[in-house]
């Protein structure tokens, strides 16, 4: 017994390879360009809590060999001066990112360093670029 699909039978099952063929798709995309994000979230995060092997891991291998703990307090200073304390936390918002070439991004954002009494919000721009599987931060601009 021959059993001839109907047109219907065929749509539906066209309708379900493009539906998991976009999934597989958005899913790529969001973690390609969500791990600009994390990268820069790690970045402050690491900052505020004065980790430097999570500092470190958001540069080139090569460029994270020359950062020292000086380094770190350095860019800890810095953001605990614009709350006048050392207790604090940071929060990292996107706002947008612009294509400079194939593997490269500039990725603008706001930043908030915040403790339970206050917060300051500030613009920046960093250039952030593949290196590998991840994403590495190549400098940061307020």
């Amino acid at each position: 017994m021959d059993k001839k699909a109907s047109p219907g039978k065929i749509a539906g099952i066209i309708f379900c390879i493009l539906a998991g063929i976009c999934t597989v798709v958005l899913l790529f995309m969001d973690g390609y360009f969500s791990g600009q994000m994390k990268t820069i979230d790690k970045y402050y995060t690491s900052v505020a809590r004065d980790d430097l092997n999570g500092f470190k891991s958001c540069f080139s291998p090569e460029f994270a060999e020359t950062l020292t703990e000086a380094d770190l307090e350095d860019q800890a200073k810095r953001l605990q001066a614009l709350l006048g304390s050392e207790e604090i936390k940071t929060d990292v918002t996107f706002l947008s990112r612009y294509k400079l070439n194939s593997t490269i991004y500039q990725v603008n954002f706001n930043y908030t360093v915040y403790n339970d009494d206050d917060n300051v919000t500030e613009q920046a721009w960093t250039v952030i670029y593949r290196d590998g599987m991840k994403w590495v931060i190549t400098m940061i601009k307020s």
